[in-house]
């Protein structure tokens, strides 16, 4: 059942959800309303995603909500989510080379 498709408007089905999960995982962090926004929104620009087999599974979740808050295109979201594997970027280095179009030079 889709919870969210059968919800009436102002329902609330995210802080819903944030609720449930942090009860039912109490010893689990990362369920805030917020999270659970990325992860649908990751989940909608990656719908073939499989574990494993896209640089975006092998970076970190703080790398993956930065790529996508700052870079729009997906074609150019994944070139920067490869470079990092590749090249072991961090975080912040992900940051200057996004500020500073790096992928847009190549």
């Amino acid at each position: 059942m889709n919870v969210q498709s059968e919800a009436e408007w102002g329902d609330k089905v995210i802080p819903l959800l944030a609720k449930d999960l942090k009860e039912s995982f109490p010893g689990i962090k990362g369920f805030s309303e917020r999270n659970i926004k990325y992860m649908r929104r990751f989940a909608r620009e990656y719908p073939g995603f499989e574990i494993g087999q896209q640089a975006v599974a092998q970076i970190t979740w703080s790398h993956n909500i930065l790529l996508l808050q700052k870079v729009k295109d997906p074609t150019q979201r994944l070139r920067y989510a490869e470079q990092a594997v590749e090249n072991g970027r961090s975080r912040n280095m992900m940051v200057v080379h996004i500020e500073r179009k790096l992928f847009e030079a190549q």
